[in-house]
C-alpha cells in the first residue's frame, strides 16, 4: 500500500469494506472525493458504478443493497453534492436497507468561513442513519488501525436486525493526490491484518432459537389464525412463511412484497385478498382469532383498515428488526427474528396441531369468486387498462427479471390484480417511505447486482422525477413500462373535495409530455401501446432484446378511478 497519507487512508476504508463485503461502489466525479473514487477504482476486487448525477447514484447503490441484502457504498463530493443523497438515505432508512453514505468533505480549517463547496455535512443525514461518524482529516499522527475497526462498526451497524444506512464523512485537505508519501514505518501495525485477509474486528450475532416456540406458544388454543405476509427481501423469508401456512392450513394474504405473491398457486395463498379487501367481501367471513403478521407492513391500507375493524385478541408481528410496526396500535407480540428459521421452528412446533378448516374453506370461496371476476374484467380484450398492465407483466415477465414497482398506484396494482399464471420473480419497491424518487436507477442497480435483466413499471410522474436515470439503462437492461395518465393519478382515489380547477392545480398536476424523445435521446428502443393484446407482444418482444426498451401506455385519471370503483362492484357481485 504505497502513496500519500490521504491515498493510504482512502485505500484502508476500501480494503476493509471489501472484506466485510461491501464490494460495490457508485459514485458520482468530484474533485474532493478523488481519493476514494481512485481507491475504489484501482481494487480488483471492487465494482464501480459511475453516474453523473449524484441523486441517482445514491438510489443505484440502493437498489444494489436491496437485491444483494449486503450493502454499497456512494461515494462523492462536498457540499450540496452530499445533499444529493437525502432521498435514499431517507428510504434505506425506512425500509432497513443497508447503505453507506461515504461523502468526501472540507477540512475542519475551512467549515464557517465562506470557503467554497463547503457546508456542515457531518450531521447531514440525521435522523435517519444509524450511525454516522466524521473521519479526522488524514495523519500520521492518527493509527491506522483507527480507520479500520471504524469501518467494521460501520458496516455492523448497517446489517442484522436493524438495517440501515450509516454516514461516514471523510474530511480530506489538499493536495488531494499528488502527496508526499508516508513513512513505511506508519503501516506497520497492519502487517498481520495484511497477511490475513479477514476484516480487522469481526461481529457475531447469534440466532435467536426461541423465535418458533413463542410463536407456537401464543396461538396455543387459536383455531382462526389469519397469517399475513407483508414485505421480505429474501425469497426464502417468503417460502418460509408460505410453507408454515400451508402446514398449518391458515389463510395466507401475500403482499406483493413478499416475493411470494406471484408463481404457482397454493391453496392457502388469498392471492385476490387485496381486491377482496377493496370490495369489503371478508366482512363477511367470520374474523381471525389471530394474526401472525410477517416482514414489514403490506401495502394494502384496506387491509390495515380490516385488522383494526376486526382487532384480534393476538396479534403477533415476526421480523429482523426492532422497528415498532404497528401504526394502529395493536400488536400484542413482537419477536425480533429471522423469518425463515423461526417459521421453520414454528411448523415443527405446531405439527400435529389441527385448525379450522372450514373457516379456511370459507376464505378459499371467497378468494376464488373475486379471482375469477379479475381475470373476466381485467384480462378482456380491447383497450387497455392500468389494471392490465400490471396482470400482463406479471404473467409474461421471464423469471430471470427482478420485478420493480413504482411507489404509487403500480405497485397497489400489482398487489391487488397480478396474475399467478406467470413466473416466481422478485419484486423491488422503495416502500419504506413510499417516495416518487429514484425507481430508474433503483432498478438499474438492482439490474447491476442481480447481472440480469429488471423490468420496471412506473408512472409519468416518477419517471419524469428521474428522467436523466434513463443514461443507465444503455448499459443496465431494463424493460421501462410507464404508464402515462398525465399527472398524479392515485389522487383520483382518495377524498379531495376541491373544485375541478383547484383539484387539477394542486393535485392532478398535469404537464402534457409524452416519452418517445426522452427514449431517442438515451438510445433506448421505445414503443407506444393502447391494446392488451399488442403490449403483450411487445413486451415479450422487448424482454428478448438486448438494449433496453421504454413503452408507453397513455390512460386517462377519471377513467382509470371509474374503473377501479368498477372493479371492487363486480368483484362484491361476484363474491355474493
Amino acid at each position: 500500500m504505497k502513496g500519500g497519507i490521504n491515498r493510504i487512508w482512502a485505500s484502508l476504508v476500501v480494503e476493509e469494506l471489501i472484506r466485510c463485503g461491501v464490494d460495490t461502489f457508485v459514485m458520482a466525479s468530484g474533485y474532493r472525493s478523488a481519493p476514494l473514487a481512485l481507491a475504489a477504482a484501482a481494487h480488483s476486487g471492487a465494482r464501480v458504478i459511475s453516474h453523473f448525477d449524484e441523486r441517482g447514484a445514491a438510489f443505484v447503490a440502493l437498489g444494489s443493497a436491496r437485491v444483494t441484502g449486503r450493502a454499497a457504498a456512494w461515494i462523492t463530493t462536498s457540499g450540496t453534492a452530499a445533499a444529493n443523497g437525502l432521498p435514499a438515505a431517507i428510504e434505506a432508512h425506512a425500509d432497513r436497507v443497508p447503505l453507506l453514505l461515504l461523502t468526501a468533505d472540507r477540512p475542519p480549517e475551512l467549515q464557517a468561513t465562506g470557503a467554497n463547496q463547503t457546508i456542515r455535512q457531518s450531521a447531514l443525514f440525521q435522523p435517519f442513519v444509524r450511525w454516522s461518524f466524521q473521519l479526522p482529516p488524514p495523519s500520521e499522527a492518527v493509527a491506522p488501525t483507527m480507520i479500520l475497526t471504524t469501518v467494521d462498526q460501520a458496516v455492523h451497524r448497517m446489517h442484522g436486525q436493524y438495517a440501515g444506512p450509516v454516514h461516514l464523512n471523510c474530511r480530506f485537505r489538499a493536495p488531494l493526490v499528488r502527496e508526499a508519501p508516508v513513512n513505511p514505518a506508519y503501516l506497520e501495525p497492519l502487517c498481520q491484518w495484511a497477511q490475513s485477509g479477514k476484516p480487522f474486528t469481526t461481529y457475531v450475532r447469534a440466532p435467536d432459537q426461541s423465535a418458533g416456540t413463542e410463536i407456537a406458544e401464543t396461538l396455543d388454543g387459536v383455531s382462526r389464525v389469519l397469517m399475513v405476509i407483508g414485505r421480505l427481501r429474501r425469497p426464502e423469508d417468503g417460502a418460509a412463511a408460505l410453507d408454515l401456512a400451508q402446514a398449518c392450513r391458515w389463510p395466507a394474504i401475500a403482499d406483493i412484497g413478499s416475493q411470494v405473491r406471484l408463481g404457482a398457486a397454493s391453496d392457502v395463498r388469498m392471492e385476490a385478498a387485496a381486491q377482496c379487501l377493496e370490495a369489503d367481501a371478508l366482512d363477511r367471513v367470520p374474523p381471525p382469532q389471530a394474526v401472525l403478521y410477517l416482514g414489514a407492513p403490506a401495502v394494502s391500507k384496506k387491509l390495515r383498515q380490516y385488522l383494526h375493524r376486526h382487532r384480534p385478541p393476538r396479534f403477533v408481528t415476526a421480523d429482523e428488526s426492532p422497528c415498532r410496526f404497528d401504526p394502529q396500535h395493536e400488536v400484542t407480540q413482537r419477536i425480533q427474528c429471522r423469518v425463515a428459521s423461526a417459521c421453520a421452528a414454528a411448523k415443527a412446533a405446531l405439527s400435529g396441531r389441527t385448525f379450522d378448516e372450514a373457516w379456511l374453506g370459507s376464505w378459499q370461496h371467497v378468494n376464488r369468486c373475486a379471482r375469477r371476476a379479475i381475470s373476466k374484467e381485467v384480462a378482456s380484450s380491447g383497450l387497455i387498462s392500468e389494471p392490465a398492465v400490471v396482470r400482463i407483466v406479471s404473467r409474461l415477465i421471464p423469471q430471470a427479471h427482478t420485478l420493480v414497482l413504482g411507489s404509487s398506484m403500480p405497485i397497489r396494482d400489482a398487489d391487488r390484480f397480478s396474475s399467478i399464471q406467470g413466473p416466481r420473480v422478485r419484486v423491488v419497491a422503495n416502500r419504506g417511505a413510499s417516495g416518487i424518487d429514484g425507481t430508474v436507477a433503483t432498478a438499474a442497480g438492482a439490474a447491476a447486482a442481480s447481472g440480469a435483466p429488471a423490468t420496471v413499471v412506473l408512472g409519468d410522474l416518477a419517471l419524469l422525477h428521474d428522467l436523466n436515470s434513463l443514461s443507465l439503462a444503455r448499459s443496465a437492461p431494463l424493460v421501462i413500462i410507464v404508464i402515462n395518465n398525465d399527472g398524479g393519478g392515485i389522487f383520483h382515489m382518495v377524498d379531495i373535495a376541491t373544485s375541478p380547477e383547484l383539484f387539477e392545480q394542486c393535485f392532478g398536476t398535469p404537464h402534457g409530455l409524452h416519452f418517445a424523445d426522452a427514449a431517442h435521446q438515451f438510445e433506448l428502443s421505445y414503443a407506444r401501446v393502447s391494446t392488451i393484446e399488442t403490449l403483450a407482444a411487445v413486451y415479450s418482444e422487448a424482454c428478448g432484446r438486448a438494449m433496453s426498451t421504454l413503452i408507453e401506455i397513455c390512460t386517462d385519471r377519471s377513467e382509470n378511478s371509474a374503473y377501479h370503483a368498477a372493479l371492487a362492484s363486480r368483484t362484491a357481485a361476484a363474491i355474493k
